[in-house]
């Protein structure tokens, strides 16, 4: 084995400066809507601006009515925003319940500063996914009185704008309703990003892997205690009472600012409790299945169904109530994944439901050929998993829907919807390649999109439409030149695991593409994934014989081959797992060829059998290059033009001699981030970039450039508003750097 060479770089402030004076500047070069985004709030006065929060991306902001978006997320903690309020009184003032806890700008979202004591190890002011529907509300007359509810089951308040928060009891026995989490087999669950999924039901939604107990189970940690505090909801006439809902225990009053407090409606499964901003005693209640709407005239003492016309496997998840007239409300909620908006002008008695919306396919490309069998317009789409509703306070007949795909504004009080999601970019980028003057992107949930023009304007190649066996995760792409057109290769992973991961080829530039699976598992492994289930996230192509190829998905065996190293000597329409394979399955992007030698492979892996591993005889035998001891995080591996090997981990690796030795040349040991994706300059090999970060939504991360080779480095995020993307690639022909992971961009070098 091999000694891996000590050459350390140290990192220092000063060398991790920038070479202009003024901040790097990133250009947005993707697309809008496709993703999932749970909260929206109009600006109390200006009826042109709305907010919108993500479950990945973040905060965006426009100031035309959604026609334009803009990602606001300088200084906020984590990405995955579930809810937000802004202040009446102090219009510039706005509080966002993250999956880290609550995040404050006092200028409209120009700056974010993080809420310290709200952290998920203190006191855990935290959302839940998916039960936070409002659960943060700031009292009209004051900006920096606030109440959160948590995901624990607790509610706070904040006196001094979220300096120090106060617990409120508001149900003296909800520590005995304390769950014990379930367990899992440890193999499976640890990942790096997913929670896991334990039932669909409101009580055990979705947990974190936590430790490993004697037993090799993984604990789950608890997300419940006495279950979530959903929403929470202030009278605008009269700031001393307040409205929650707890998931499992119903609605409660407080009409002392939240000292004292009364359960008014028992029903369980409550989403969202709303009160009328014009008369304190008219509330609304959504409460999932059942009796999902109700409404009290008298504070809470008494509530009615208001069913009338509501469609059949309807859930509700949010009410909004007109500024002026009480009786005037809008309602959303959905049926597994199918979105309704409804209107009553008679307070619930009578309902008019509508699901359709026009798209907008210049900005949203996905899907272009969705139309339901064509029972709806092309132009048209479906509401998809919607999970907020805002009612403008100054125009009220304009309304915004944030929700999954396409997120949507009415001009006319919910009889009529169209797609504006131009700037809210909430893609996954899985891979970022480049062939001629295209560019291809694929990514989790929408598919593959390819742009002749560098970004301005993208095509979906594949899927066209919603299918259960077309629809999922794409990965990697491999693109040849085939005759007068291209051959594109791409690594899939369909969302429902009884279609299992497959490879897509096309032959005809993307017209048509025909899906693989011969060769590879027939089912989804899941032991020992990154993710908790398997992935095709790599392939690669032999340089001298494009039919040779190999790609990696993780998975130990399980009894059943589970996953690892596969080859095709077919151009990829055969596939056969390598009969040995490399010490460690747990990869994610980490597989390459060498290009004068592509008998020489490498091999990445993550976690407990995580290290560096090398083949030179295509895959018949392996040897450990990189030990589990010195880096168990590599995610990407790269081979230049020159031989040079990179592997991005929890610090940057480079080799000179084929693999033989390493050196550090990116320490990222002080700061415990992974380094997410390595880029070097073809024509210039000193030039290289890393991007690193942290695990999860955290907004903990960097994009760094070195001009010499890694002896100095300079930090190049700048004004990028996703600052830890999982992509990077180099155009020499253009000299732009993309970066990709929620959102894409690019900036010149």
């Amino acid at each position: 084995m091999k000694k891996i060479l000590a050459a350390m770089v140290l990192f220092s402030i000063s060398q991790i400066s920038s070479a202009d004076d003024k901040k790097p500047s990133w250009e947005p070069c993707g697309w809008g809507g496709g993703g999932g985004f749970w909260a929206c709030a109009f600006h109390p006065e200006d009826g042109n601006i709305i907010y919108m929060g993500g479950d990945v991306s973040g905060m965006y902001k426009t100031t035309d009515k959604g026609l334009h978006w803009k990602m606001i997320n300088k200084g906020l903690a984590n990405y995955a925003v579930h809810s937000i309020a802004i202040s009446k009184s102090a219009p510039d003032t706005l509080y966002a319940l993250t999956a880290d806890g609550v995040c404050r700008t006092a200028d409209g979202g120009q700056n974010w500063t993080y809420m310290e004591q709200s952290h998920k190890d203190k006191l855990n002011i935290c959302m839940h996914r998916p039960l936070s529907v409002r659960g943060i509300a700031i009292d009209p007359a004051d900006p920096e009185i606030v109440y959160a509810g948590s995901r624990t089951g607790k509610l706070f308040k904040t006196s001094d704008g979220g300096k120090n928060w106060k617990e409120l009891v508001y149900c003296k026995d909800l520590d005995a309703e304390v769950e014990k989490a379930p367990e899992a087999n440890a193999e499976e669950v640890a990942g790096i990003d997913k929670d896991v999924k334990t039932s669909d039901d409101a009580k055990s939604a979705t947990r974190k892997p936590s430790k490993t107990t004697q037993s090799g189970k993984a604990q789950l940690q608890s997300e419940a205690t006495g279950n979530v505090v959903s929403s929470v909801s202030i009278s605008g006439t009269d700031n001393n009472r307040i409205f929650i809902t707890n998931v499992s225990r119903g609605v409660f009053r407080s009409d002392d600012a939240g000292k004292t407090w009364e359960n008014v409606n028992s029903s369980t499964n409550a989403s969202c409790v709303t009160v009328s901003p014009s008369d304190k005693n008219i509330a609304y209640g959504a409460f999932g299945a059942g009796d999902c709407m109700q409404r009290t005239s008298d504070g809470g003492k008494t509530w009615t169904a208001i069913l009338e016309g509501i469609p059949e496997g309807y859930t509700a998840r949010e009410i909004a109530v007109d500024p002026k007239n009480p009786d005037l409300i809008y309602c959303i909620g959905n049926s597994v994944w199918d979105g309704y908006a409804g209107r009553s002008e008679d307070g619930g008695k009578n309902w008019l439901f509508e699901r359709e919306m026009k798209r907008d396919l210049a900005v949203n490309p996905t899907l272009p050929e969705e139309d339901f069998s064509g029972k709806i317009p092309k132009d048209h789409a479906r509401m998809m998993r919607i999970n907020n509703i805002s009612i403008s306070p100054a125009n009220p007949s304009d309304i915004y829907i944030a929700g999954g795909w396409n997120p949507c504004f009415s001009a006319d009080g919910g009889k009529t919807w169209e797609e504006r999601s131009r700037g809210a970019d909430i893609s996954c980028i899985t891979d970022i390649q480049f062939f001629g003057d295209k560019t291809y992107a694929s990514v989790m949930d929408e598919g593959l999109l390819m742009s002749e023009d560098a970004g301005v304007n993208w095509k979906q190649i594949y899927p066209l439409e919603r299918k259960k066996d077309i629809n999922g995760h794409q990965w990697k792409i491999l693109v040849s030149k085939k005759g007068d057109t291209e051959k594109i290769l791409t690594t899939f992973s369909p969302w429902n695991e009884s279609y299992p991961n497959r490879v897509l080829i096309s032959e005809d530039g993307g017209k048509t593409f025909k899906a693989i699976t011969q060769g590879l598992p027939n089912y989804v492994p899941k032991r020992d994934c990154v993710w908790g289930r398997s992935y095709i996230r790599s392939a690669v192509q032999d340089s001298k014989d494009p039919n040779i190829l190999y790609l990696g998905m993780d998975g130990e065996n399980d009894q059943r081959g589970g996953g690892g190293i596969f080859k095709s000597v077919d151009g990829g329409y055969t596939w056969k797992q390598l009969e040995n394979q490399p010490p460690g399955r747990r990869i994610d992007r980490g597989l390459a060829l060498d290009p004068e030698n592509p008998d020489r492979i490498f091999w990445g892996t993550t976690g407990k059998t995580g290290g560096l591993y090398r083949s030179d005889d295509g895959g018949k035998t392996w040897k450990t290059v990189i030990e589990n001891s010195q880096e168990d995080w590599i995610l990407q591996i790269l081979i230049t033009t020159s031989g040079k090997v990179y592997c991005a981990g929890k610090s940057l690796w480079r080799s000179s001699d084929k693999g033989n030795t390493f050196e550090k040349i990116f320490d990222g040991s002080k700061d415990g981030w992974n380094g997410f994706s390595v880029a070097v300059d073809p024509a210039g090999e000193n030039r290289i970039w890393i991007s690193r970060g942290v695990a999860q939504h955290t907004a903990k991360g960097g994009i760094s450039r070195t001009l010499d080779g890694g002896k100095n480095w300079e930090d190049i995020t700048g004004d990028i508003p996703y600052i830890k993307p999982r992509i990077l690639n180099y155009n020499p022909k253009t000299g732009y750097l993309w970066a990709g992971y929620v959102g894409l961009y690019k900036i010149k070098q």
